[in-house]
């Protein structure tokens, strides 16, 4: 160990213990940073080699750990104001053609038919087959492929 390791740390002047614990005539704690500087700079070593040996774990999985995906998309019903436009709409054609315009009713239609193009595995494909990613990945294999 070195010198400064070994030495007790200094204390204030005026400074007197009492039965409660060590206590400051002003009523806080110095600490006295270069001595406390010091014994970190003695420590050096130690520190850098836990830093080093930390950050080379970390590395190692980061760079060797398997990449895993996972997505949840949860679809709602619509609110009514959510398409309001269209139910005006669907309410002045009800008027002239005499069908039912309930709001509700509509927009249980609409999710429902929603619901069912989005478990197709047609529309899927369709959609798919748009997106840049899929068109990346395809673009030198064959038609049938």
């Amino acid at each position: 160990m070195s010198e400064i390791s070994q030495k007790p740390l200094h204390s204030p002047v005026d400074y007197t213990p009492s039965a409660s614990g060590p206590h400051h005539p002003y009523g806080y704690d110095e600490i006295d940073l270069f001595e406390l500087l010091f014994r970190l700079w003695d420590k050096k070593g130690l520190i850098l080699m836990v830093t080093l040996v930390t950050t080379l774990i970390a590395g190692t999985y980061a760079f060797t750990a398997k990449e895993q995906w996972t997505v949840k998309a949860y679809v709602s019903p619509p609110r009514m104001a959510q398409f309001e436009d269209y139910l005006a709409l669907r309410r002045a054609f009800a008027r002239v053609s005499g069908i039912n315009a309930d709001a509700q009713a509509i927009a249980n239609h609409l999710f429902g038919r929603f619901t069912e193009m989005v478990s197709s595995p047609n529309e899927k494909l369709a959609y798919l087959s748009e997106t840049t990613y899929v068109k990346q990945q395809t673009e030198s294999m064959e038609p049938q492929a």
